[in-house]
């Protein structure tokens, strides 16, 4: 038997609506990004010490008149600079819509990610 204590916890471990969660590890803390009903155009992100409780910090990006849903989105740390992909759909957006789409923050968590659309980080 392992030394260390099993943590319990029940399911669901967030109440609130946050589907397809992708969980980052920064600097021994967790972010959890993920998706919102159509109609809503932002990634929200939620934050944890213990995987367990889950804190909403607000919405990691927001695009407004342009997509009806954004979705499945993972955040990816490199090189000091913090790189998300999800991907876009519906709305007035036509031709490039549901492909992948990128966008960048910088090393702080409070500067804004970097988008040609209105974006803001929680």
């Amino acid at each position: 038997m392992s030394s260390t204590s099993e943590r319990t916890y029940t399911n669901p471990v967030y109440g609130g609506y946050l589907g397809d969660p992708f969980v980052l590890k920064h600097n021994g803390e967790y972010y959890a990004y993920g998706t919102v009903p159509p109609g809503e155009p932002t990634i929200p992100v939620l934050h944890s010490r213990n995987l367990i409780s889950w804190r909403p910090l607000g919405d990691a990006l927001i695009l407004h008149d342009t997509f009806e849903a954004l979705w499945a989105p993972e955040v990816a740390y490199d090189n000091g600079a913090f790189y998300m992909y999800y991907s876009a759909g519906g709305g007035r957006a036509t031709g490039c819509a549901w492909r992948p789409r990128l966008v960048r923050r910088g090393r702080s968590r409070t500067a804004a990610w970097c988008s040609h659309q209105k974006s803001r980080s929680p």
